[in-house]
């Protein structure tokens, strides 16, 4: 982390208008770059702003791929880190805990992601 959040901020405002130009609406590379430019906002203390693109970044996983996909588990913990951020400590407690068992129906028992 070299603290270069501001420019940060641009490059990813910049990459999610330019894959929201030239891929299909649904394709799933614009949750990647959704998810990369909210985590610059909360990089940046923005954490409303955060929250209302994770929010869209979760609903828009949950549209375009596949309902058992680990990118929907990535999503909701992005979300519940958001609500921990905000002071929305229950909320984020159980969204975790959503996102745990999610993991552990799609995940085999010994992922390291079951562990996050």
């Amino acid at each position: 982390d070299l603290g270069r959040h501001q420019d940060a901020l641009v490059l990813q405002t910049e990459a999610l208008a330019f894959r929201k130009r030239v891929l299909p609406s649904d394709h799933p590379s614009i949750a990647i770059s959704m998810n990369n430019l909210a985590a610059t906002y909360s990089d940046l203390g923005r954490h409303q702003d955060a929250l209302e693109l994770n929010i869209e970044v979760l609903a828009f996983c949950k549209r375009v791929l596949p309902s058992d996909h680990p990118d929907i588990a990535m999503s909701m913990g992005n979300l519940a880190s958001t609500y921990s951020d905000l002071g929305r400590h229950r909320d984020a407690l159980e969204l975790q805990s959503e996102t745990l068992t999610f993991r552990k129906r799609i995940l085999p028992s010994d992922h390291p992601d079951i562990a996050m």
